[in-house]
Protein backbone atom coordinates (compact mmCIF):
# COMPACT_ATOMS: atom_id res chain seq x y z
CA UNK A 1 0.00 0.00 0.00
CA UNK A 2 1.22 3.40 -0.74
CA UNK A 3 2.89 5.44 2.53
CA UNK A 4 1.84 8.55 1.37
CA UNK A 5 -1.77 9.79 0.79
CA UNK A 6 -2.51 12.69 -1.82
CA UNK A 7 -4.12 15.66 -0.16
CA UNK A 8 -8.18 15.48 -1.01
CA UNK A 9 -9.94 18.42 1.10
CA UNK A 10 -8.22 18.51 4.60
CA UNK A 11 -4.97 19.71 3.64
CA UNK A 12 -2.35 21.22 6.56
CA UNK A 13 -3.23 25.29 7.45
CA UNK A 14 -1.20 27.13 5.40
CA UNK A 15 0.21 31.14 6.15
CA UNK A 16 0.44 33.84 3.48
CA UNK A 17 4.01 33.60 1.81
CA UNK A 18 5.85 33.23 -1.69
CA UNK A 19 3.87 30.63 -3.45
CA UNK A 20 1.01 29.79 -0.36
CA UNK A 21 -2.48 30.87 0.62
CA UNK A 22 -3.28 31.62 3.87
CA UNK A 23 -5.83 29.31 5.09
CA UNK A 24 -7.36 31.66 7.43
CA UNK A 25 -7.77 34.44 5.05
CA UNK A 26 -9.68 31.29 2.43
CA UNK A 27 -11.73 30.65 5.36
CA UNK A 28 -12.88 34.62 5.35
CA UNK A 29 -13.49 34.73 1.59
CA UNK A 30 -15.25 31.30 1.39
CA UNK A 31 -17.34 31.01 5.01
CA UNK A 32 -20.37 28.57 3.33
CA UNK A 33 -17.58 26.28 1.71
CA UNK A 34 -18.53 22.34 2.58
CA UNK A 35 -14.10 22.45 3.57
CA UNK A 36 -14.26 24.76 6.19
CA UNK A 37 -17.59 23.93 7.87
CA UNK A 38 -16.48 20.46 8.20
CA UNK A 39 -18.99 18.68 5.69
CA UNK A 40 -16.64 17.77 3.51
CA UNK A 41 -14.07 15.52 5.38
CA UNK A 42 -11.16 13.17 3.26
CA UNK A 43 -13.59 10.05 4.21
CA UNK A 44 -16.59 11.36 3.47
CA UNK A 45 -15.36 12.28 -0.14
CA UNK A 46 -13.38 8.99 -0.66
CA UNK A 47 -16.76 6.77 0.44
CA UNK A 48 -18.80 9.07 -1.96
CA UNK A 49 -16.47 8.24 -4.53
CA UNK A 50 -16.60 4.49 -3.70
CA UNK A 51 -20.65 4.67 -3.61
CA UNK A 52 -21.16 6.78 -6.76
CA UNK A 53 -17.97 5.54 -9.21
CA UNK A 54 -17.02 1.79 -7.71
CA UNK A 55 -20.01 -0.45 -6.14
CA UNK A 56 -23.45 -0.60 -7.41
CA UNK A 57 -25.63 -0.89 -10.84
CA UNK A 58 -25.23 2.08 -13.49
CA UNK A 59 -28.85 2.99 -15.07
CA UNK A 60 -28.22 5.39 -18.17
CA UNK A 61 -31.76 4.99 -19.04
CA UNK A 62 -31.22 2.80 -22.15
CA UNK A 63 -29.32 5.61 -23.88
CA UNK A 64 -26.27 3.67 -24.50
CA UNK A 65 -25.52 0.55 -22.08
CA UNK A 66 -29.35 0.80 -19.97
CA UNK A 67 -27.60 -1.10 -16.65
CA UNK A 68 -24.37 -2.48 -16.09
CA UNK A 69 -23.32 -3.55 -13.04
CA UNK A 70 -19.91 -2.52 -12.01
CA UNK A 71 -19.10 -5.27 -10.11
CA UNK A 72 -20.02 -7.77 -12.81
CA UNK A 73 -21.05 -9.84 -10.41
CA UNK A 74 -24.42 -10.72 -12.41
CA UNK A 75 -26.56 -9.60 -8.88
CA UNK A 76 -28.90 -6.74 -10.27
CA UNK A 77 -31.59 -8.44 -12.34
CA UNK A 78 -30.84 -8.47 -16.24
CA UNK A 79 -27.03 -7.52 -15.74
CA UNK A 80 -24.69 -10.26 -17.19
CA UNK A 81 -22.15 -11.66 -14.68
CA UNK A 82 -18.45 -11.38 -15.93
CA UNK A 83 -17.67 -14.17 -18.52
CA UNK A 84 -16.58 -17.51 -18.03
CA UNK A 85 -13.76 -17.06 -20.83
CA UNK A 86 -13.98 -21.32 -20.52
CA UNK A 87 -17.33 -21.35 -22.22
CA UNK A 88 -16.39 -18.51 -24.33
CA UNK A 89 -16.48 -20.25 -27.95
CA UNK A 90 -18.32 -17.02 -31.10
CA UNK A 91 -17.69 -13.36 -30.29
CA UNK A 92 -21.07 -10.70 -29.98
CA UNK A 93 -22.27 -11.34 -33.29
CA UNK A 94 -22.11 -14.96 -33.01
CA UNK A 95 -19.11 -15.99 -35.39
CA UNK A 96 -16.63 -18.41 -33.95
CA UNK A 97 -13.34 -17.77 -31.84
CA UNK A 98 -10.16 -19.44 -31.96
CA UNK A 99 -9.39 -18.66 -29.03
CA UNK A 100 -10.70 -16.56 -25.87
CA UNK A 101 -7.65 -15.72 -24.56
CA UNK A 102 -5.93 -14.47 -28.10
CA UNK A 103 -6.97 -13.05 -31.44
CA UNK A 104 -7.15 -15.30 -34.32
CA UNK A 105 -3.98 -15.17 -36.78
CA UNK A 106 -5.98 -15.95 -40.16
CA UNK A 107 -6.72 -13.61 -42.43
CA UNK A 108 -9.77 -12.83 -43.52
CA UNK A 109 -11.06 -13.99 -47.00
CA UNK A 110 -12.33 -10.89 -48.05
CA UNK A 111 -9.47 -8.60 -47.32
CA UNK A 112 -9.02 -6.41 -43.93
CA UNK A 113 -13.15 -5.10 -44.04
CA UNK A 114 -14.37 -9.07 -44.08
CA UNK A 115 -13.73 -9.55 -40.16
CA UNK A 116 -16.81 -11.35 -39.99
CA UNK A 117 -15.81 -14.22 -42.25
CA UNK A 118 -12.27 -14.26 -40.41
CA UNK A 119 -11.74 -18.47 -40.14
CA UNK A 120 -11.15 -19.77 -36.63
CA UNK A 121 -7.43 -21.12 -36.28
CA UNK A 122 -6.28 -24.34 -35.09
CA UNK A 123 -6.53 -25.26 -32.19
CA UNK A 124 -2.29 -25.14 -31.80
CA UNK A 125 -3.32 -20.96 -32.14
CA UNK A 126 -4.70 -21.27 -28.62
CA UNK A 127 -2.40 -22.94 -27.24
CA UNK A 128 0.37 -20.31 -28.24
CA UNK A 129 -2.18 -17.54 -27.40
CA UNK A 130 -2.44 -19.00 -23.54
CA UNK A 131 1.57 -19.65 -23.71
CA UNK A 132 2.61 -15.69 -24.80
CA UNK A 133 0.58 -13.59 -22.56
CA UNK A 134 1.58 -9.57 -22.35
CA UNK A 135 3.93 -9.78 -19.40
CA UNK A 136 2.22 -7.87 -16.57
CA UNK A 137 2.26 -9.13 -13.23
CA UNK A 138 -1.06 -11.77 -12.43
CA UNK A 139 -2.42 -14.73 -14.09
CA UNK A 140 -2.99 -13.79 -17.37
CA UNK A 141 -4.91 -17.23 -18.03
CA UNK A 142 -7.88 -16.41 -14.94
CA UNK A 143 -11.17 -15.93 -16.22
CA UNK A 144 -13.16 -12.63 -15.61
CA UNK A 145 -16.00 -14.61 -13.34
CA UNK A 146 -13.05 -15.65 -11.10
CA UNK A 147 -11.60 -12.44 -10.27
CA UNK A 148 -13.80 -10.01 -10.96
CA UNK A 149 -15.55 -10.99 -7.12
CA UNK A 150 -12.12 -10.62 -5.61
CA UNK A 151 -11.69 -7.30 -7.56
CA UNK A 152 -14.80 -5.89 -6.59
CA UNK A 153 -13.95 -5.51 -2.83
CA UNK A 154 -11.20 -3.00 -3.71
CA UNK A 155 -11.55 0.15 -1.74
CA UNK A 156 -9.31 3.09 -1.98
CA UNK A 157 -5.99 2.52 -0.63
CA UNK A 158 -6.54 -1.34 -0.14
CA UNK A 159 -4.10 -2.27 -2.94
CA UNK A 160 -0.85 -2.34 -3.20
CA UNK A 161 1.75 -1.57 -6.24
CA UNK A 162 1.14 -4.72 -8.90
CA UNK A 163 -1.57 -6.59 -7.53
CA UNK A 164 -5.44 -6.07 -8.16
CA UNK A 165 -5.97 -7.83 -5.15
CA UNK A 166 -7.02 -6.06 -1.99
CA UNK A 167 -5.51 -8.66 -0.07
CA UNK A 168 -2.62 -9.11 -1.64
Amino acid sequence: MPTARQLVVQVPPTARGLGTASTSDLHAEYPASPIYDGELTDENVQTQFQNLCIVGVVNDGGHLFGEVDRDYSGAAPGTPGAPDLATVTADNQGNPLSSPYAPSLASPPGGVNDWANQPVTKPETEAAGRSNLAPFVGDGLASPSDTSAVISQQTIGSLKKGTSTPSS
